[in-house]
């Protein structure tokens, strides 16, 4: 039997659904998956070709990692794939050292995927400016 289908007939008795989000399997309600839009701005990235953005886009990246802002996340994955992002307005400041913090391993997953699910985990955004990736705080800050 397919995964799938194993999730499917477990789940529904639970008035719960599989969703694919962000690379992985998400169990959340029949509502939530049919509503669902991506809070990151992750899905509407689409780098040009031929940039190093387009090339890191898939490249599978390595975030493992107990808790650390998600600012210096983000510097350490741009210096590994020699892209740009821009994490100023989400940089820690004395007041609070630990802003934004991330705690998701996306170990092996492509680079858009590890982004989307450590913005979503902080309520943090992003767009894309030229070819450098600017991450953007939570609407309510």
């Amino acid at each position: 039997m397919v995964l799938a289908t194993v999730l499917t007939l477990r789940l529904a008795p639970h008035g719960l659904v599989c969703d694919y989000r962000y690379g992985c399997i998400w169990i959340t309600t029949p509502s939530d998956a049919k509503n669902w839009r991506d809070p990151t701005g992750v899905a509407e990235i689409k780098p040009a070709r031929g940039t190093l953005l387009a090339a890191a886009w898939d490249e599978s990246v390595t975030t493992a990692f107990t808790t650390a802002a998600l600012a210096e996340v983000l510097t350490k994955l741009a210096q590994r794939l020699a892209i740009e992002i821009d994490t100023t307005q989400i940089a820690p400041t004395p007041p609070d050292p630990n802003a934004f913090p991330a705690m998701t391993n996306t170990n092996g997953l492509p680079f858009r995927h590890a982004l989307g699910l450590l913005l979503n985990e902080t309520g943090c955004r992003c767009k894309l400016d030229g070819e450098m990736l600017v991450i953007l705080p939570p609407d309510n800050q």
